[in-house]
């Protein structure tokens, strides 16, 4: 099989963020055709879900998706009003929990959202604390703005912008690096795996395999260990690599370390260190347009049978995934943002009062 070649990015505004910077914004634009579908009672609804997409800065990376879809509430009087909500998903990343303020709206077709762009008729704004796995509405202040819009442009093309506000410090490695937190067990990445080890066949079968060395549960501080050697191997390898750009032949900074890194972290379920190493290998993608010629080199030959040995994946799969993760990249931009905290800057005093608040 082939993979193909990296697709041409969005453009970056602003993706130089200063060291002084408080939060960081991403805008990712989806242009889709509001659906309806059918139920299990074969009543009709309205029900869209975007592609998943990245916030990426230095080497850690949150995933989400929004899915636009039809409910209902209770009013002051006890009536039930059907309206169109919006929800973001946080996906995956290093953390269980964040803060984020979020604002959607409804664009022109031609447009192009920046912070503050969009006019106050046809946006909502929230700040919310986001649980991993979980969706949360964001339109649910002034529902009737952004659920008129969307109620008239049933079937039709749409254009929807959501810009995600961060603080900056959750991009610092050394924020997770520095702190021993409990990591869950349960991982949408990891729920095959779990299943199978959870599996009593599965277990009989192990145990007549030869030769395989008992696995054991990691402590919080072994999971911080390794998630610090990951960190100190791509410094280490990142130096390397400008102190040869002035030579003539590439050398291999090895990719092939940090596939079996990626895998081991989504076997044991590191997420710091699983969002470490997929941000950097989905800058390496060229090197998988023939992922199966790989599998000719001795060491990726050796890593593709410990995958499949231990949790029945494969090196082609890893891969896709990296893949797929530089296509989530690829849909977000980088929005500027302040050299400092700046006061008049909605988002940044919702993110001040609610960390005082905590």
């Amino acid at each position: 099989m082939s993979i193909s070649s990296t697709p041409s990015s969005p453009s970056i505004c602003g993706s130089s963020i200063s060291s002084s910077a408080t939060n960081i914004s991403f805008c990712y634009t989806w242009t889709t055709k509001l659906k309806t579908r059918k139920t299990a009672d074969g009543e009709t609804t309205i029900l869209s879900i975007s592609p998943k997409f990245a916030t990426v800065h230095q080497l850690i990376s949150f995933q989400w998706n929004i899915r636009i879809h039809a409910t209902s509430e209770m009013n002051d009087d006890d009536e039930e009003v059907d309206y169109v909500a919006v929800d973001l998903y946080f996906v995956d990343g290093p953390v269980n929990e964040v803060n984020v303020m979020a604002e959607v709206g409804a664009l022109e077709k031609t447009s192009t959202a920046t912070l503050g762009s969009i006019p106050a008729g046809v946006k909502e704004t929230k700040l919310t604390k986001m649980q991993k796995g979980v969706g949360c509405e964001i339109t649910d202040s002034d529902r009737e703005c952004v659920s008129r819009y969307l109620k008239e442009n049933v079937e039709n093309v749409i254009k929807i912008s959501i810009i995600i506000n961060m603080e900056t410090r959750l991009f610092e490695p050394s924020t997770y690096l520095d702190a021993v937190s409990p990591t869950p067990r349960a991982s949408f990445l990891t729920a095959n795996y779990n299943a199978r080890v959870n599996s009593k066949v599965w277990k009989r079968r192990s145990k007549k395999r030869m030769g395989r060395v008992e696995r054991r549960v990691l402590s919080d501080k072994e999971k911080t260990s390794y998630e610090r050697k990951v960190q100190m191997i791509l410094d280490e390898e990142r130096e390397k690599l400008m102190e040869r750009r002035e030579l003539l032949k590439k050398k291999d900074i090895g990719t092939c370390l940090l596939l079996d890194l990626l895998f081991n972290s989504i076997v044991f379920n590191l997420p710091v260190m699983k969002s470490m190493t997929l941000t950097e290998l989905a800058n390496r993608t060229h090197e998988f347009v023939e992922p199966d010629s790989l599998l000719d080199q001795e060491e990726y030959k050796n890593l593709d049978k410990r995958m499949r040995n231990l949790a029945d994946r494969n090196l082609v799969e890893i891969i896709e995934q990296c893949v797929t993760f530089r296509d989530q990249k690829a849909r977000v931009r980088v929005l500027p943002t302040a050299d400092s905290f700046d006061n008049n800057n909605p988002f940044d005093m919702a993110i001040a009062n609610s960390n005082s608040n905590q």
